[in-house]
């Protein structure tokens, strides 16, 4: 299953721009591959198992006490390098909000953003940019959040740590995926994503995520360059509720 973060129609003018594209590619090529989700569906094991240290007291059920469930924070809940590359934060911390703590919301539902805008971009700058709808939700199962989306596939799903405190959550996951099977069936990559907001009756008040490129084999250049990043958010500032996809 492949679930792109944005489309390719859409910004294709925009990453042209950014010299991307390598003489990889035919020449009468006009699109190319980007990073897509493409994660595992969870197994009820009871919560342990190859999902890592998943087991917790409050991995984000908005109890008192340590969210030791979080696999991406340390103790403090704050977020690690796993997901967030040290000579990255500074940079990451100017266009988007990171929201950490040990005793985070309870944040399981589905939610839609409509519209998703991209705001920034790491290589252009700030950008505006109408992406289609995304549709998301955050499950919590043994102890464990997963990150579930909709992907032209079906329903994607993948190991989630989820900080904060108050009303205010970061859900973090990593990402896994590859090339087209036409253009470079060979090239693969490692990206993180976090997603944050403040969680109400409606949905998630000013819900926005950072994509970021950690790692990547990429003969032909076509995924974006290792450390880069971009963000996009919900235009109107709130990520709907939804009874499910």
């Amino acid at each position: 299953m492949k679930h792109n973060m944005y489309p390719l129609k859409a910004l294709l003018p925009m990453l042209l721009a950014f010299g991307l594209m390598t003489s990889c590619l035919k020449e009468e090529q006009d699109t190319f591959v980007l990073p897509s989700i493409h994660i595992e569906k969870p197994v009820n094991d009871g919560g342990s198992g190859s999902g890592g240290s998943g087991g917790g007291t409050n991995p984000g059920g908005g109890d008192s006490g340590t969210n030791t469930g979080n696999p991406y924070a340390d103790s403090t809940g704050h977020i690690n390098d796993t997901i967030v590359p040290p000579g990255l934060r500074d940079s990451i911390d100017d266009h988007f909000d990171y929201n950490e703590g040990t005793n985070p919301p309870n944040v399981s539902g589905m939610y839609v953003m409509s519209i998703r805008k991209m705001i920034y971009h790491s290589v252009q700058g700030n950008t505006d940019v109408n992406l289609s709808d995304y549709y998301f939700g955050i499950i919590r199962q043994n102890d464990r959040y997963y990150f579930v989306s909709r992907g032209t596939g079906g329903l994607e799903y993948s190991q989630a740590g989820v900080s904060g405190s108050g009303n205010d959550f970061s859900v973090c996951f990593l990402v896994n995926g590859k090339g087209d099977d036409d253009m470079s069936p060979d090239a693969w990559y490692k990206a993180s994503v976090v997603l944050s907001g403040t969680i109400e009756d409606a949905g998630v008040r000013n819900c926005q995520y950072v994509f970021t490129m950690l790692e990547k084999y990429d003969p032909c250049g076509i995924f974006m360059p290792v450390g880069t990043y971009y963000i996009c958010r919900d235009a109107d500032g709130l990520a709907e509720r939804r009874a499910w996809f």
